[in-house]
Order: structure tokens, then C-alpha cells, then sequence
């Protein structure tokens, strides 16, 4: 039995002033087509959350905490 490929792919939409919020469904219809054209199946969009370490004042402290979007697919 095969072992299923997973890709992880980032996603941040970006609205510019004058956009509707179809613009977002627009970037995501242009993502899932081009993964999909290359023979991916769409899984879903999860969060994920990260601490930011800080630099030479602080280290390895993480000073803030930051999130993304990815897209997920699979063969």
C-alpha cells in the first residue's frame, strides 16, 4: 500500500483598500486550482502559531508570538 504525500503550502491573502472580501475567495479558488492541476487532492487550511525569538538583546526569549495560514493537500 502506498504512503500518502502531503504538501504544505502558505497561505496569507492580502487585501488591498478598495478589495471585497471575494478577493480572498478568488486567491484561494487560484491556489487550489494550481495544486489541483498538478494532481493534488485539498485536505484543508489550518492555523499555525509560532514564537518569534528575539535578537541580541533578548535571545533566545521568544518576544512575540506570530500565526499563518497553510493550505494542505495530498497525493
Amino acid at each position: 500500500m502506498n504512503t500518502p504525500e502531503y504538501i504544505v503550502v502558505p497561505f496569507k491573502p492580502v487585501l488591498e483598500k478598495d478589495d471585497k472580501y471575494y478577493d480572498i475567495a478568488n486567491q484561494v479558488h487560484q491556489l487550489l486550482s494550481q495544486y489541483v492541476s498538478q494532481g493534488w487532492n485539498y485536505v484543508g487550511i489550518e492555523k499555525v502559531e509560532a514564537g518569534v525569538k528575539g535578537g541580541r538583546l533578548t535571545g533566545d526569549t521568544v518576544v512575540q508570538n506570530t500565526s499563518i495560514q497553510v493550505m494542505i493537500f495530498k497525493k
